[in-house]
């Protein structure tokens, strides 16, 4: 009954996107890879947060999974360092949701999986595969959007259960 309500409410945003940052060896952030399409201000907005999130710890990992709003859309995003064996050209890349929604697990988890499945071939196809699984049937490898729901995430913030005392 939920998993069929699931696949419904991600169906019914239209406007969740998707997007890839790399970040070369000439020290060039650029965003290579979107679907269905993300607008030009929040692809300089995710470049931008992309720099001080890479830049602000040289040499250390950076910060792996942050959020942040603009407006009405949420900008969930995942960084990691280039698996040189796999992208030799690049030395760090970010995958970005940019959704309505607000559910920080739900979308660290998904970004988690659709990361790896780009970290690992060097191909954003594969991005879109599990994109579009998840669209279509609410899983994709280990993520599954029926253990996630958003009004939870709404409450977990939220200090209701402070007043309720």
């Amino acid at each position: 009954k939920y998993e069929n309500k699931t696949r419904q409410d991600m169906s019914n945003r239209e406007n969740t996107s998707i997007c890839l940052l790399e970040h070369d060896l000439n020290g060039d952030t650029l965003v290579t890879w979107s679907y269905p399409g993300v607008a030009v201000h929040l692809q300089s907005l995710c470049i931008e947060k992309f720099n001080q999130h890479h830049t602000a710890d040289k040499g250390a990992e950076p910060t792996s999974f942050f959020y942040f709003k603009v407006k009405s859309d949420w900008v969930y995003m995942d960084l990691s360092a280039a698996r040189k064996e796999v992208c030799s050209e690049i030395t760090a890349s970010a995958l970005c949701i940019v959704t309505k929604v607000f559910n920080p697990e739900k979308y660290q988890a998904l970004l988690g999986v659709l990361h790896e499945q780009f970290q690992s071939s060097g191909d954003p196809t594969k991005i879109l595969e599990g994109y579009l699984s998840v669209y279509a049937s609410g899983k994709f490898k280990s993520f599954d959007m029926s253990s996630f729901r958003d009004s939870d995430a709404m409450l977990a913030v939220s200090c209701i259960k402070d007043i309720v005392r």
